[in-house]
């Protein structure tokens, strides 16, 4: 999330580290390492974001509590 993203967030009193992001890329089994890397970086700073290869799969984990 981009600096000015996140101050914005901040100054209208939502807390950028509870937004669930979802990714929706091409499956691409090369790529399954470098996508578990990003996860677990995103994670380690607070943001929930997690990549799938399908669409209804992302919307359905970003509107389940």
């Amino acid at each position: 999330m981009q600096k000015l993203q996140m101050e914005l967030l901040i100054e209208n009193g939502i807390p950028y580290n509870q937004l669930k992001r979802a990714l929706v890329v091409d499956q691409d089994q090369s790529l399954v390492m470098d996508i578990e890397f990003f996860e677990k970086l995103n994670l380690n700073r607070g943001i929930s974001i997690k990549v799938f290869t399908n669409m209804y799969k992302a919307i359905q984990w970003v509107v389940d509590d």
